[in-house]
């Protein structure tokens, strides 16, 4: 908040735990909200990500799968993480609408079609576990969100 240098402020979080470390939902979005305005008072530009998927598998099981067997697949049903996703999205959704000054990048959407959700594509491995991006994974996501969102760079 006191760096004068840092100007732009990406929240972003594993929601669901965090939803589970709060007592309720209300606390969730009033430590949020909290958050938020500490930050747009310091004049910094936020923005709240909503999150990328976690999945059931761990990636070793797509790294060591092989391209014609009837084995593992990178992908989940969509349903898997969007399940989850319904449990805080709408809570992020509230905080951005009744804070102009903060922007929602939804980021899910860059692993998930329609119907499923990747843990690679086109034979790049994003994820070292179940849900946290590896460098590949940060990359694609960062080049992705700067694509889409021209605002983030200054």
């Amino acid at each position: 908040i006191d760096d004068p240098n840092i100007k732009v402020v990406i929240l972003s979080a594993y929601w669901r735990a965090r939803l589970g470390n709060t007592p309720d939902l209300i606390d969730f979005e009033g430590r949020l909200v909290e958050t938020v305005n500490a930050l747009t008072s310091a004049k910094k530009a936020v923005y709240i990500a909503d999150d990328v998927p976690n999945f059931s598998f761990h990636p070793r099981k797509c790294k060591y799968s092989r391209k014609f067997s009837r084995g593992y697949s990178c992908i989940e049903d969509r349903k898997y993480f969007f399940d989850q996703h319904t449990t805080y999205f709408p809570t992020l959704r509230l905080v951005v609408k009744d804070n102009p000054n903060v922007k929602l990048l939804e980021t899910a959407d860059y692993f998930c079609d329609e119907s499923v959700c990747k843990m690679a594509d086109k034979g790049t491995l994003f994820y070292r576990d179940d849900n946290h991006l590896n460098l590949s994974g940060s990359r694609y996501l960062g080049k992705r969100l700067i694509e889409d969102n021209s605002f983030l760079v200054r």
